[in-house]
């Protein structure tokens, strides 16, 4: 298996904090706080924060974490839109993030203003 790039595991990270956010069952989402993306973080702040690379240095424990709470908690789907939907790909087109970056690239450092 091909070894993933930086700016590709920073867009699996932004997926699995979505699917996170989206999950049914609550234990999902709080399984990720001690390790994971702050709680009330929105997805502005989630995605300047993958583009200035502050996830960068512990970045594959952090998407272990979320991969570790969908394998406990995934089992109950995630919510959207008033229904609970159990494909993760379907839950993320009817949220409306069809199209996710397969890669985020740096585009700024940690401490620049927005």
């Amino acid at each position: 298996m091909k070894k993933k790039t930086i700016a590709e595991k920073r867009a699996i990270l932004y997926r699995e904090w979505l699917l996170a956010c989206l999950a049914n069952d609550e234990s999902y989402y709080d399984y990720t706080l001690s390790l994971g993306i702050p709680d009330g973080d929105t997805e502005e702040d989630v995605l300047w924060d993958l583009e200035g690379g502050w996830y960068d240095d512990d970045i594959d424990d952090t998407i272990n974490v979320y991969f570790n709470a969908k394998k406990h908690y995934g089992f109950a789907g995630y919510y959207v839109r008033e229904m609970v939907i159990m494909d993760e790909n379907t839950a993320l087109y009817e949220a409306g993030y069809g199209d996710l970056p397969k890669r985020i690239y740096k585009k700024h450092g940690k401490w620049d203003k927005r």
